[in-house]
């Protein structure tokens, strides 16, 4: 008899928010609050009556610590960001020993620049979502 192929099962956008609410330790409400989203969206997306937009999708992936592509099952191994960010700190840290002391306060107060800019930026949309859920 021929061997029969397994089909491996693809866990839902709801499952998977679970198994990382599970991870975090966190409530539905407590994802509602860090994320920026309402209680009754979190609650929708958990009961498979409503699947996250792009936006909400980004917001919901960084604040449960995994990415948007794990969370719509793209990606089987969410641990693939330690380890590209193990490579990537490594790298870094070769370039930040090769500079002077001048270019390595450069570095850092562009470094921290940046991190503002990213920071406000997210910020700014999550009040758009915010925004659009209130309509």
């Amino acid at each position: 008899m021929g061997k029969t192929k397994e089909i491996k099962r693809t866990r839902t956008i709801s499952e998977r928010i679970r198994q990382k609410m599970k991870e975090l330790k966190i409530t539905p409400a407590e994802l509602a609050k860090k994320s920026n989203l309402t209680k009754a969206t979190i609650s929708r997306y958990l009961n498979d009556l409503r699947i996250p937009d792009s936006l909400s999708l980004i917001v919901l992936a960084k604040t449960l610590d995994t990415t948007a592509e794990w969370l719509l099952g793209e990606e089987d191994d969410h641990f693939y960001i330690l380890r590209e960010q193990k490579n990537n700190s490594y790298e870094i840290w070769q370039v930040i020993q090769k500079l002077n002391k001048k270019n390595r306060e450069y570095l850092f107060k562009y470094a921290r620049n940046l991190l503002n800019l990213q920071e406000y930026e997210e910020q700014k949309i999550i009040e758009n979502l915010n925004n659009t859920d209130d309509k």
